[in-house]
């Protein structure tokens, strides 16, 4: 590994590698999936104005972890975290295809 003086010049260098971009790319996404997905659950918390404390209360959950997984940035819940909040909010997950229809093979 090139010794460099700081990450963002040895991102930049690193992300010239073809493989290594498209693998970049990749987790950028998904990265921004879950972000996008945290801020609708948050706004829909705020919308029907219920407490983080209350979310805990209704889900079990810690109420710090409530706290770091709605407003940290970068917070990425567990699948099962993510669902106990969904339904505490009267809500539900539904899946369709993506308008891209690109598929991640791995």
């Amino acid at each position: 590994m090139p010794r460099t003086k700081d990450f963002d010049s040895f991102l930049s260098q690193r992300r010239k590698d073809p493989e290594f971009e498209a693998a970049y790319r990749a987790e950028l996404k998904a990265i921004r999936n879950v972000d996008k997905l945290v801020r609708e659950l948050e706004g829909e918390r705020k919308k029907q104005s219920i407490t983080k404390q209350e979310l805990s209360e209704q889900t079990g959950i810690n109420a710090s972890q409530i706290r770091r997984t709605l407003t940290a940035s970068g917070g990425n819940p567990t699948l099962k975290t993510f669902l106990l909040l969904v339904h505490s909010l009267g809500l539900e997950v539904s899946l369709r295809p993506s308008s891209t229809r690109a598929r991640v093979r791995h």
